[in-house]
């Protein structure tokens, strides 16, 4: 069984941007990718577990999140760094939600996805939600 490290998107390892749906506002934080190669070349899976309440609020499309997604994976491939997954949680926050953070549901479905030992696992952020 394989660990991984959990992390929030925004704030975490790109600028807070308010409801970002602009792919060229992705601004990576210096030395996030460097650090991730580190973790990925000591055998931690990356992923990625984000509110996107911006969604369920009407603000940007899950479309939009993908857009995001694809310019964070743009500027962390050169470091070699590949994300194994993310989760988005859609919904706003007074809206039912299985994976909605602060709910551990998202690393629970990714144990079973990937066959992870949660126990050798890390989840980081800048929120106490995360």
């Amino acid at each position: 069984m394989s660990p991984a490290v959990f992390l929030d998107r925004d704030g975490t390892l790109i600028e807070e941007r308010h409801y970002l749906k602009d792919p060229a506002a992705v601004a990576l934080f210096p030395g996030a990718a460097a650090a991730l190669r580190r973790l990925q070349d000591a055998g931690f899976l990356i992923i990625l577990v984000t509110n996107q309440s911006g969604v369920g609020r009407g603000f940007f499309t899950m479309d939009d999140v993908a857009r995001v997604q694809a310019r964070l994976d743009e500027l962390l491939a050169p470091a070699g760094v590949r994300i194994t997954k993310t989760y988005v949680a859609p919904e706003a926050p007074d809206q039912p939600s299985r994976g909605r953070k602060p709910s551990p549901q998202f690393l629970f479905d990714a144990r079973g996805e990937f066959s992870l030992d949660l126990s050798r696992s890390y989840m980081i952020g800048d929120k106490l939600i995360d």
